[in-house]
């Protein structure tokens, strides 16, 4: 009998077509599909086979996600730009700019050149004119501010010619606001509405001016109040100094606001035109940009459903091999049925590592491979043999389990076989990983060449590929209007 049993091993390592693995090692495939395009399910010259468009349908896919970030993005952007933007329609401009107005006449009162020119400055002549009736020091601190003032400006600064420059620069300001202001509105409608409007330009124009007729008039004001800040000084007993300085004072802050909040209600309206200006330009950039994402990314998400319909319709009459392994027994086990690998790999203690391979359903262009298992042992073996079945059953105590799958006759893939005497069980290794099949074979295990060919190497899941995307056609909504 024990001759009977070793007769049979031997026979086995002759002829066995076990599947893929050895002895529990798993080695990467080398064949990875990459490229941001997939490439056409179609060739001319050549027939693709299943792996071939495998790869095209993972590069499909990866173009696919990458047009899909970018569209994702773009149409991001679009709805960013398109929300509304809050402006103030030009009825309500107006009375913002009629109130600053107003409340800059409210600083003038009702002698208007009084407000421009005198509130904004300090009249040194006032000073001069007590100095008679101030007592017996009074001719000394006249000539001691008439001293001061001869200092200034190259000794040409006299109390006279300091008001006067302030004056002048007064109005300037002045004007400058007011030309700014009447170039706003023509009754109660902007002369402009757009950025590329001359109206607007001209505005602009007038509004940068202002900013260097301020600049004058401050620097004027500032000289003066040094000037007169030294007559303080002399005259810090005067009345004057006490009451009517600070009142003139609270005047002239009062004129500067208002005409501040004119300035700044002028620049409203520029900002209103600016910001509905630039939304419709960055809104039409952002069309524009999403037009582009949108058509990149319909023409992969076709692509990947050319290439998806080519892989199923090469996969559709193929089957899947689970590939399981023993770490106790070191053996490998294959097979086509779904429910044996779940049972075998959650309650005996098996573990499952993946589809082996594709390979055909029964039909004529396939043959059955026939799985045998050794009651003494448990060891499996694989043959696509008859009579090395009929023979192994009958006279060495083998029992069939019938046909384990089909492989065609005319395969694409190759599977190595290689042997290893050193194990009791799983002695034949099969796989179509030629990394693995060398691996091994510097490992101990000797290399026997192709045992079959099967259909591809693996599979890949279809179902979760999506070919449509419900946003492409609101995209194209937006900008076919």
């Amino acid at each position: 009998m024990k001759n009977k049993i070793v007769k049979a091993l031997v026979l086995a390592s002759i002829v066995s077509m076990t599947a893929t693995g050895a002895a529990g090692l798993t080695f990467a495939d080398e064949n990875v599909a990459t490229g941001d395009t997939a490439t056409s399910t179609t060739d001319t010259a050549t027939k693709k086979t299943v792996d071939e468009l495998e790869a095209d349908l993972t590069a499909a896919q990866k173009a696919a996600d990458k047009k899909n970030e970018d569209f994702t993005e773009k149409l991001a952007a679009y709805t960013e730009a398109a929300k509304p933007v809050t402006v103030k329609t030009d009825t309500e401009l107006k009375k913002v700019v009629d109130d600053s107005k107003a409340a800059v006449t409210k600083t003038i009162g009702d002698d208007e050149t009084k407000g421009t020119l005198i509130y904004t400055i300090r009249d040194a002549e006032n000073y001069l004119r007590r100095f008679d009736t101030n007592g017996i020091d009074s001719k000394e601190k006249e000539a001691q501010v008439r001293a001061y003032f001869n200092q200034i400006d190259g000794g040409v600064m006299d109390p006279e010619c300091a008001r006067g420059k302030l004056q002048a620069a007064s109005i300037a300001y002045y004007g400058a606001v007011n030309t700014f202001i009447n170039d706003l509105f023509d009754g109660t409608t902007k002369k402009f509405t757009k950025k590329t409007d001359p109206g607007y330009t001209t505005a602009e124009t007038h509004y940068k001016e202002i900013e260097t007729a301020k600049k004058a008039y401050d620097e004027a004001k500032k000289a003066c109040v040094t000037a007169y800040g030294k007559v303080s000084d002399v005259l810090d007993e005067d009345d004057y100094l006490k009451i009517a300085l600070p009142k003139e004072d609270a005047a002239i802050t009062a004129y500067e606001g208002a005409l501040e909040e004119l300035v700044g209600a002028g620049k409203a309206v520029l900002d209103s035109v600016t910001a509905a200006s630039d939304r419709e330009a960055a809104l039409e950039k952002a069309k524009t940009e999403l037009k582009t994402a949108t058509e990149a990314y319909k023409k992969a998400l076709t692509d990947l459903g050319t290439a998806k319909s080519a892989y199923e319709e090469a996969t559709a009459d193929l089957v899947q091999i689970y590939r399981l392994y023993h770490p106790a027994t070191h053996e490998h086990l294959w097979t086509k049925d779904a429910n044996e690998k779940k049972v075998l790999s959650t309650e005996r203690g098996w573990i499952y590592e993946g589809v082996a391979w594709l390979t055909k359903k029964k039909g004529t262009d396939a043959v059955p491979l026939y799985r045998l298992v050794y009651p003494f042992s448990g060891d499996h073996h694989y043959t696509t043999s008859e009579n090395e079945v009929k023979d192994l059953t009958t006279k060495y105590g083998w029992i069939s389990e019938d046909v384990a799958f089909y492989v065609p006759k005319e395969g694409d893939v190759p599977v190595y076989r290689l042997f290893n005497p050193g194990l009791k069980m799983g002695a034949h290794h099969f796989t179509t990983g030629e990394n693995e099949y060398n691996t091994l074979g510097e490992r101990g295990w000797t290399k026997e060449n192709v045992a079959y060919k099967v259909s591809a190497k693996g599979a890949l899941d279809t179902s979760e590929i999506k070919t449509e995307d419900s946003r492409i056609a609101e995209a194209e909504k937006v900008y076919a209007n």
